[in-house]
């Protein structure tokens, strides 16, 4: 045998060794580790709306249905304005002009009669027993039309902040807790996800004070919801 060839031998023996020893050797610790949820619940006030109030004008012509119409307008913008809604919580949400027609007979077709004109302001109230208010005013200086109170949370940043907070610290307690049953220590946070946030509604309401219509705004739960995973270590 060569020289060359013995050392090509001597190799291969060397490799299969090398891959015995390997085979043979401990295997590698793996990582345990503990999945969690958490849930943060905080209740929170309505203190704010959106009220939808309009006022329909009909007139001959369409000029003289929209000089009505937004004469009407302005006199309930100055009432909601009287009633504190600022500038910014005033705006146009819709303007329509359709033209109405007499009934159809079988010895004349129908034809325009007249003109109505529908304007539609948003009002957003900020204050948890204004909104009863707000609606007498408008519909006290012309508002003929309501299309809906939608309430809401002003500050529901803040809300949501302490309720993320507060989920996270639940898995955390949830982890040790389980961590100590196991007879084990919890060691360092390896992930954290977020699995929903969310207002839930609640039955609890309140009706709104000094006001001829009364309006319940009621609370809601804001939730958050939070799923973590940490390492579990010997003691």
């Amino acid at each position: 045998m060569t020289l060359c060839q013995n050392l090509i031998v001597a190799a291969a023996a060397l490799t299969m060794v090398s891959q015995t020893a390997l085979a043979a050797g401990p295997t590698p610790k793996q990582d345990v580790v503990i999945s969690v949820s958490g849930e943060g619940v905080a209740h929170a006030v309505l203190d704010g709306a959106t009220v939808m109030a309009g006022v329909a004008t009909m007139a001959a012509t369409a000029r003289e249905a929209m000089d009505l119409n937004g004469s009407a307008m302005k006199m309930v913008i100055a009432a909601a304005k009287s009633a504190g809604i600022a500038d910014t919580d005033l705006q146009t949400a819709d303007l329509a002009l359709q033209p109405q027609y007499s009934e159809r007979t079988d010895k004349s077709e129908a034809r325009i009669v007249g003109y109505q004109v529908i304007g539609r302001l948003s009002i957003r109230v900020r204050g948890s027993d204004r909104a009863g208010n707000l609606i007498d005013a408008v519909t006290s200086a012309g508002a003929n039309q309501l299309y809906g109170l939608r309430f809401e949370v002003l500050d529901l940043q803040t809300y949501t902040d302490v309720v993320r907070k507060a989920a996270v610290a639940d898995a955390r307690r949830k982890a040790e807790l389980y961590a100590q049953a196991a007879g084990v220590r919890l060691g360092r946070l390896i992930s954290l996800s977020e699995t929903s946030a969310q207002l839930g509604p609640r039955l609890l309401a309140r009706a709104a004070a000094s006001s001829g219509m009364p309006v319940e705004n009621g609370e809601v739960d804001v939730k958050a919801q939070i799923s973590a995973t940490y390492e579990l270590q010997d003691k």
